[in-house]
Parts: structure tokens; sequence; C-alpha cells
């Protein structure tokens, strides 16, 4: 895979994404904090020197929306989706879940196997607009993607 390509939340619904990553109070705020210092941020990666502008790069600037589903029997598979600091576990269903997770600079997601219902982790992901063709996982495995915003 070369890159997956996503879209950023708009402002308008950044609040309730953030609300749906059921994130622990305290980094669901911490979250909020960078994503409301983003502006900032890209102004500053302009016109720092290149150690400061590299610490900025890693923060969230914005939140992506990705799209999981069970490609095969649903059957409990499980997978942990990391992205700019934060992780969330996701259980697979037959019916896509969408889930939101913080985009950075760097631009990469990684994705790990957490439970394997049986037959390997079978694991649909969609971007804004496109459908990358995933391995089937097993538990413990991570398998990373970079991301391109749109």
């Amino acid at each position: 895979v070369d890159f997956l390509q996503v879209a950023a939340v708009p402002a308008a619904r950044t609040q309730a994404a953030l609300a749906s990553m059921k994130l622990p109070a305290a980094q669901q705020e911490a979250l909020r904090k960078d994503l409301a210092a983003a502006p900032a941020n890209a102004v500053a990666t302009r016109t720092a020197q290149p150690a400061p502008a590299l610490a900025t790069q890693q923060q969230p600037d914005r939140l992506v929306e990705l799209v999981l589903w069970d490609t095969d029997a649903m059957d409990g598979d499980v997978v942990r989706v990391v992205s700019g600091g934060f992780t969330q576990d996701v259980a697979l269903a037959k019916s896509p879940v969408v889930v939101f997770v913080p985009y950075t600079t760097a631009g990469a997601l990684q994705v790990v196997g957490v439970r394997d219902g049986g037959g390997g982790i079978t694991l649909g992901l969609r971007g804004s607009d496109s459908a990358p063709m995933m391995p089937v996982m097993s538990e413990g495995q991570a398998v990373s993607l970079p991301l391109r915003l749109q």
C-alpha cells in the first residue's frame, strides 16, 4: 500500500468526533487542545528552526475519518488503531464502523491485531476514496499505513 487517502473532519463535527473516540477525559482534553492550536502550529512549522518544526509535526493537527469492518465472518475480531499518539480498540462487525483518528503531518496509521475470533483477523479499511487490500492479520501483528490528507 503506497498510502491511504483520508479526509479531514469538518470543524463543525470535531466535538462530536472527539466524543465518539471514547478516550479518557484527560486524553480527550489534550487532543482537543492540540487540535485547537493547530493553525498556530502550522505557522510555527514554516518559520521555526528545523528541530522545533520537527517536534510540531508530531502533534495532531486535525481529525480524519476511517471506516473499518470485518470482511469475513463476524467472529469477534478486534484491532487497535494507533495514530498521532492516541489508540483505540475497535471490535469489527459486518456493518462498517466509523472511527476518527488524529492526523499529523508525519501522517502514519498503525493497525495492530488484538483479538482473532477464529481464522485470522479479517479487516476491511477505507479512507476517503480508497480501500487498500489488508492482509489477514494475526494477534500482535502490526500494519503501518502512510496517510495522505485529501
